[in-house]
């Protein structure tokens, strides 16, 4: 009988509140770069189905007057918030992060920055129009608690508008699974936290019991990576929550080079290091 894969989970998953927000807040996202590294994947994009909104993920499920209460939960530097105020959006803009490295990113002239916990937001109650929380309910430690808080801030009749990804592996986190199987020397499935917590196959669920209404936009992507360092960043941006799962940090530092060898492989052969993704965003009244 083949040996049963490890299924190696990062360090969010039962964890308690107090080191979650420790780990998100002094470490994964203390400043801009991690987040930035992980951007920068996807700026080599080369087909997006249905393609980018010029305005932004709110406008792409949302149709704004302008005058909307809009905030961004887990808004890091401002990178949804920025195309709003680009757009001449004239409510008040709000963006909060735990991080408060992430939020003194943004420019106050544009957005009121705030720094709170997604489980007990500093807003008040039937305030916001809008509600954002991109990418980012998966690293909260009561994903149900913090709903409640954006059911409770929302207006009657506003709306919820979040993302995240398919639970379905992708390109990186097969060669990731591969990196972490070949140092330890047996099998390993590497599942992101992300996607163990909060994807687009469970979020309905999640989502319904706050939200009478539940509507999805899914987004898929192809990638041509043509550095592999660009993609041994993006893995090495979250460290601090997988760095665990391995012995040492030198076992760390070997499951990189093992890595960034398969991927440059790949780029040799093929001009490019290719990722499939799958996305959506949710809107909910």
């Amino acid at each position: 009988m083949a040996e049963s894969p490890l299924r190696a989970v990062g360090r969010v998953v039962g964890e308690t509140a107090a080191a979650t927000r420790q780990l998100m807040r002094d470490h994964a996202y203390a400043d801009p770069v991690n987040l930035d590294a992980r951007r920068a994947l996807w700026t080599y994009t080369v087909e997006v189905d249905p393609p980018d909104e010029p305005g932004g993920r709110v406008r792409a499920v949302l149709a704004l007057r302008g005058s909307e209460v809009v905030v961004d939960v887990g808004c890091g530097n401002g990178h949804d918030l920025a195309p709003l105020a680009d757009s001449g959006h004239q409510g008040p803009l709000v963006g909060l992060d735990l991080a408060l490295g992430m939020v003194s990113e943004i420019h106050p002239a544009r957005v009121h920055r705030v720094q709170g916990d997604a489980m007990a937001l500093p807003v008040a109650a039937a305030s916001a129009d809008v509600v954002c929380a991109f990418h980012m309910l998966y690293h909260v430690f009561d994903i149900d608690t913090a709903l409640g808080e954006v059911r409770r801030i929302l207006k009657p009749g506003g709306t919820f508008v979040c993302s995240t990804n398919s639970s379905e592996p992708n390109e990186i986190v097969e060669v990731w699974s591969a990196a972490f199987s070949a140092v330890l020397g047996r099998p390993v499935e590497v599942i992101r936290s992300a996607e163990a917590r909060f994807n687009l196959e469970d979020a309905p669920a999640l989502l319904e019991r706050r939200f009478s209404s539940v509507r999805l936009r899914t987004r898929k992507s192809r990638v041509e990576v043509p550095d592999a360092d660009v993609v041994v960043a993006y893995v090495q941006s979250v460290r601090s929550a997988y760095e665990s799962l391995l012995p040492s940090a030198e076992a760390w530092d070997e499951a990189m080079m093992w890595l960034r060898r398969r991927v440059e492989a790949e780029i040799r052969e093929r001009g490019f290091f290719e990722v499939h993704a799958t996305s959506g965003i949710f809107a909910c009244v």
